[in-house]
């Protein structure tokens, strides 16, 4: 199979169609812009839905490359019971999965007799199929609207069953041409910050400081001052024997040590050419909102194992880590 690895964004329609000639139409014309190519393939609608085609018609891309790895797969209504199914058959994993307002994926009793029951029928998941979903695509969505309270219920069944994170959207009703929702700004903004964030990497830690250690913490204080650092935090040991400063910029925290005995900065340190082939720093910190959720992702992504979080002297939970090098990383919540 010829796979080429392209990124790009592929819509998956609804059960009549609409879905190409309205909001799928204005994703296509905004990413087109950001030269991201858009793929809306048109599969048999209405009566003639089966499973069987769109299986057929997605393998032709599968196997020409354009739908991979790297692959937003965003599908409207009952085209999310179709891509479910054809994940788990073919062992599919896209970059990303998008469910929008998605239908037929379980067996609802509905008011209508006429084809949809039939087609709803062969279109229903089985949980098998959900799981692969949950436990093998890491990036999912679902957008859902005010439809009714049963759909309300079964939209938070399918967040549920696949792990995907909600996201209601008031007066959308089913996303389609009927209610004339031309264009989805919410979903347009979801794509263009997985496209920006390269797909898959983690959102949780930021750059939360650094720390420098010093001969003099105010003539030091008052140099960085002139860069538009403001103090805003510090700390004393009763003998003086350690000040800690902090001071911010912007989103820029800066936390300067100044001990009493200190240990002169090496000769290699004092310039580029010799510092940078040397291996180590004073520490770095990545910051989260909660510290015992990034403990225990540390713990369950291997990174490390025996961690102590403490409460700073400055009154933060942190802890410590140590990458490949011994260099040490601190993990500290966010003020």
């Amino acid at each position: 199979m010829n796979v080429d690895k392209k990124e790009n964004i592929f819509i998956l329609h609804s059960l009549n169609g609409d879905t190409l000639n309205i909001w799928g139409q204005d994703i296509k014309e905004n990413f087109n812009k950001q030269n991201i190519e858009v793929i809306l393939p048109q599969f048999p609608i209405r009566a003639d839905s089966s499973y069987e085609k769109f299986r057929d018609i997605l393998i032709e891309y599968l196997n020409n490359g354009s739908l991979n790895e790297n692959s937003i797969v965003i599908c409207h209504s009952i085209g999310n019971a179709y891509f479910i199914r054809f994940c788990k058959e073919m062992e599919y994993i896209p970059k990303a999965y998008i469910a929008v307002a998605p239908g037929a994926v379980y067996n609802i009793p509905g008011n209508r007799n006429d084809y949809t029951v039939k087609v709803k029928a062969q279109a229903y998941c089985k949980q098998e199929q959900l799981d692969f979903i949950k436990n093998k695509i890491k990036n999912k969505y679902c957008f859902y609207s005010d439809e009714s309270e049963l759909k309300e219920k079964m939209f938070k069944k399918f967040i549920e069953d696949t792990d995907s994170k909600g996201i209601y959207l008031k007066y959308y009703n089913h996303f389609d041409g009927y209610h004339r929702i031309y264009k989805i700004p919410e979903l347009t903004k979801l794509i263009n910050e997985i496209l920006k964030n390269k797909l898959g990497e983690c959102k949780m830690f930021n750059v939360n400081h650094v720390a420098i250690s010093v001969i003099d913490n105010k003539e030091t204080i008052e140099f960085y001052k002139k860069f538009g650092f403001k103090e805003f935090k510090k700390w004393k040991a009763e003998d003086e024997s350690i000040k800690i400063d902090m001071l911010k910029l912007n989103n820029t925290v800066l936390e300067i040590f100044c001990y009493k005995e200190y240990t002169k900065l090496p000769e290699t340190a004092k310039s580029i050419a010799t510092d940078l082939p040397v291996i180590g720093t004073k520490h770095f910190a990545l910051g989260v909102e909660n510290i015992d959720q990034a403990k225990e992702f540390v713990i369950k992504n291997e990174i490390a194992k025996d961690i102590e979080i403490k409460v700073g002297r400055l009154g933060k939970p942190y802890f410590f880590i140590k990458d490949p090098n011994g260099i040490l990383v601190e993990i500290i919540e966010n003020s």
